[in-house]
């Protein structure tokens, strides 16, 4: 006679045995397996009650099986069984916590319920129960994109409650003998739009690692989003995990890194706005994936807290994608860092041939060891006070009669400097949205007697019309409406006569829509009011350059305006025309 044990082992052998069918790759048992095939046949004819049945009687059968618990619940669903099927999908999460599906569900649930807040909660579970999933960051980043201002900053902070991350404020370090901050935005964006770094990012990334050990310093990483259109800390932990996947392999899709970008992405949704240190030194890394409004968030950083800002180059050379970072920064850099002689003759050339004045000590040489941190952390100590507490050039007036225009792909001058606060989106190739909150322009004037006029051009969003308000300071609303898609003209009269010479303008629209806000392929949305394309401002009195306007309005070409224009003025001219910059 056989023992107990023998025969619990014995029976678990039969039934094993009897599973010679396979769900989803599980094995199964014919009884079930005929239940199972019953439910997915109901469910394909859009019969979601019989295939509830169905699946529920397989789960009577043998309730661990993950994935038909998912299907149950669906089915419940669809049939309007909405406790059984919250129900059913918490059963699924038990028997599969590493699974995104069931929580996804339970986050459509809520929001289908009108409880956002409880949605976006799952969703940032299944974020952190499936990294490599998408489908809870994705839809955790829709009701964040949602929420006007406040409101996001304020579910962010019920997330962070929820996972346990009450952010404490840091202590100084007791031997720590400065503050340096450094700016990743850039490997950040590169890791979060799925590539893998190039062998300068892969020495960008070691440097950081090796700052953020050093002795003698608090290191404080910041990441500028294209979500948040802010600041954020980015921990190192975070920083050094993505790193390290890098290390290990060189495509995108593979698992580790794919999870490890999955979670930076998810720490930079939800982290609480950036304490910046008052008058921080801020070491910038930079190159052509630099997320759209990061020269808008540097001109706020160093207006509002005193941030001073030290574009680093490490060389041998100026990467074209550098040099054009470089160039979109300088304006609101305090100076450069460079790791050799050569690639300070190269800067300050760029910087001249582009209109930009370098002063004497501007450029600062770390030395040929750039990757050493105490090299990196000498040169940033000495960084005092009193060098480098503004931006490198002057704040530029306007050019009577010139185009300055807001759309990324823009030929003659750009007018993304003259944006102001952080009520923008990035421009794009067709100008620059708004935000919920409304942008603004802050203009120089040039020194012309009597008034100037306006022009400006609007741009419609892409589904709906919109109503919309210019207000310019010290004088009287323009109220208007634009239609969809439409690009529409707007003349001011504005006066010259202003006691510290610059006209303060907001432009705010009634109209909300969710459109992309990056490079044509960033699927990445927000949402976007009415926007600009450009500017003009003449004269009033100036009738050639009134008539010269008018044309171009008719011809649709406005940068023609800056074709014969002199060199020097700061800006290359369109290709083949005008003079040529001087060398």
């Amino acid at each position: 006679m056989l023992d107990s044990e023998t025969r619990r082992w014995h029976s678990a052998t039969m039934l094993f045995a009897l599973k010679v069918y396979k769900s989803a790759g599980v094995p199964v048992t014919r009884g079930v397996h005929r239940l199972i095939a019953r439910g997915n046949r109901a469910r394909d004819a859009r019969q979601w009650h019989r295939a509830s049945e169905a699946y529920r009687m397989a789960l009577a059968r043998d309730p661990s099986l993950h994935h038909i618990w998912v299907q149950f619940a669906h089915m419940l669903r669809e049939d309007g069984q909405l406790l059984e099927a919250e129900k059913a999908y918490e059963k699924a999460q038990d028997l599969g916590p590493d699974k995104a599906e069931p929580l996804v569900y339970l986050g459509h649930m809520a929001r289908s319920s009108g409880q956002d807040a409880q949605a976006a909660h799952f969703y940032m579970l299944a974020a952190q129960a499936e990294p490599a999933n998408a489908n809870g960051a994705d839809e955790l980043a829709r009701i964040l994109a949602s929420r006007p201002g406040k409101a996001a900053e304020d579910l962010r902070s019920f997330l962070r409650r929820r996972a346990g991350d009450q952010q404490p404020a840091r202590q100084p370090l007791p031997n720590a003998t400065m503050s340096l901050v450094v700016d990743v935005s850039a490997l950040a964006e590169l890791w979060r739009r799925g590539r893998v770094p190039d062998a300068l990012q892969r020495q960008q990334i070691a440097i950081v690692n090796d700052l953020c050990l050093a002795p003698g310093a608090r290191v404080t990483l910041v990441c500028m989003t294209v979500e948040r259109n802010d600041w954020v800390e980015v921990a190192p932990d975070v920083f050094r995990d993505v790193a390290a996947a890098c290390r290990e392999g060189t495509r995108p899709d593979e698992p580790r890194l794919l999870e490890a970008t999955a979670r930076l992405g998810l720490a930079l949704m939800i982290a609480g706005p950036l304490d910046w240190p008052v008058g921080a030194i801020v070491l910038g890394f930079g190159g052509s994936g630099m997320p759209g409004n990061h020269a808008l968030s540097l001109r706020d950083a160093r207006r509002t807290h005193g941030a001073r800002y030290w574009p680093f180059l490490i060389g041998p050379g100026v990467e074209p994608g550098e040099m054009r970072w470089l160039l979109d920064v300088l304006d609101e850099a305090s100076g450069v860092l460079v790791a050799s002689n050569a690639l300070a003759v190269e800067v300050e050339a760029a910087a001249s041939q582009a209109g930009r004045s370098l002063p004497p000590g501007n450029v600062v040489l770390v030395g040929s060891d750039c990757a050493a941190a105490p090299a990196i952390m000498e040169a940033a100590s000495g960084l005092s006070s009193e060098r480098g507490t503004g931006a490198v050039g002057p704040w530029p007036h306007v050019l009577p009669g010139h185009w300055y225009s807001l759309r990324s792909d823009a030929t003659g001058i750009p007018g993304e400097r003259f944006r102001a606060g952080l009520g923008w989106r990035a421009p794009d190739s067709g100008g620059c949205w708004t935000g919920p909150e409304g942008g603004e322009l802050v203009i120089p004037l040039p020194e012309v007697s009597g008034a100037l006029r306006l022009y400006l051009e609007l741009r419609g969003l892409p589904s709906n019309g919109s109503h919309y308000r210019l207000k310019i300071e010290n004088q009287p609303a323009v109220e208007g409406f634009i239609r969809a898609t439409q690009r529409k003209w707007v003349t001011l009269d504005v006066s010259a006569d202003r006691p510290d010479g610059v006209l303060r303008m907001f432009l705010r629209g009634e109209h909300l829509e969710n459109a992309p806000v990056g490079p044509p392929d960033d699927e990445r949305v927000r949402s976007v009011a009415v926007g600009l394309i450009g500017f003009c401002m003449i004269g009033r009195d100036d009738v050639q350059s009134r008539s010269a306007m008018l044309e171009a309005i008719a011809l649709d070409d406005p940068p023609s305006l800056n074709d014969d224009r002199a060199p020097n003025d700061g800006y290359p001219v369109r290709p083949g025309s005008g003079p040529a910059p001087s060398a």
